[in-house]
């Protein structure tokens, strides 16, 4: 490690239970730009503030969820007794099915860790791609460029 701090470089040893533990995160589901600050917003209004210079670890990565859904379906089917019965008529009846569909969806995520994040409740911010209000970076014009 005195070679990384040698580089210039910060240097983060953490317990190998400590990076398999959840980490607090700030869900993070809008921002506004500051002159030296970020404000980040949540769901329910909180918000926290990262300054300029605050932040020393930017990670980018991808979440696989996976969910089941039980899905029921209703499909007509030939009841056999029904149409002996009746002398060769078919007789149909319906039939309610209930399954379990599992699906999986990729969603990238960034997290930012502030330079006091190993001492606060909330360890990062959390940004994920689909909870995230994407006005805060402008409007497109027709180059598709924000600003």
């Amino acid at each position: 490690m005195k070679g990384l701090v040698e580089l210039g470089l910060t240097v983060v040893a953490c317990k190998d239970i400590d990076i398999r533990r959840p980490a607090q995160s700030f869900k993070s589901q809008a921002a506004q730009f500051g002159q030296h600050e970020i404000t980040f917003r949540d769901k329910s209004g909180r918000f926290l503030k990262l300054g300029a210079g605050e932040a020393f670890l930017i990670v980018r990565g991808t979440l696989e969820i996976h969910e089941d859904i039980e899905v029921t379906k209703t499909k007509r089917k030939l009841n056999l007794p029904a149409t002996i019965l009746t002398g060769g008529i078919p007789i149909r009846r319906k039939v309610t099915e209930k399954t379990i569909e599992s699906s999986t969806t990729t969603e990238a995520f960034v997290r930012v860790y502030s330079k006091n994040s190993m001492d606060a409740d909330i360890n990062n911010i959390e940004i994920r791609q689909h909870n995230f209000d994407y006005s805060c970076l402008g409007k497109r014009d027709s180059s598709g460029v924000t600003g």
